[in-house]
């Protein structure tokens, strides 16, 4: 799973207080408030690359259906996150009423990323237009979007787990 998309365009990694930010929604996860997020985000349980240690890091879903998840990779392929997935493809999902559920996450063909972009601007006009603002892309043109920023698509593989 390589990509050279998302090489060294991105703006600075978020600071210390925007960090504690983004980490906010795994502690709803951890204390078992997961439907409030609803599938708009997934807690994504991979492998990390270089230790072995299981890790965890919730992710902003950008499309979904009952079996598949699409998630912008914002931070590009240097994010920890997607390399540890590169390195190791076998994941588990928490999203909603699904819990722990096995899953395969692959890197997303360009036209497949273009798709889930155009459908994210138009279900969630204003998170896709601060998404795009953020990276400094213009959200109005999903093809340039999807050129940019790596999607990957985390799929179900085994039955998943109703809480």
């Amino acid at each position: 799973m390589t990509s050279s998309a998302g090489d060294g365009i991105f703006r600075k990694p978020p600071g210390r207080i925007t960090r504690w930010l983004f980490r906010a929604p795994r502690y709803l996860y951890r204390v078992g408030f997961s439907r409030v997020l609803g599938r708009r985000a997934v807690l994504l349980e991979h492998t990390g690359r270089k230790s072995g240690l299981p890790r965890e890091t919730v992710l902003e879903v950008i499309r979904h259906d009952d079996k598949s998840f699409d998630i912008a990779a914002a931070y590009g392929t240097k994010s920890d996150w997607f390399r540890n997935i590169e390195a190791d493809p076998n994941v588990r999902i928490s999203t909603g009423r699904i819990q722990h559920a096995e899953a395969t996450a692959v890197l997303a063909d360009v036209a497949t990323a273009e798709s889930a972009f155009a459908d994210y601007t138009e279900a969630h006009p204003v998170a896709a237009k601060a998404f795009g603002t953020s990276l400094g892309l213009p959200v109005d043109d999903p093809a340039r979007m999807a050129a940019v920023v790596p999607v990957v698509r985390i799929t179900l593989t085994g039955p998943a787990a109703e809480a």
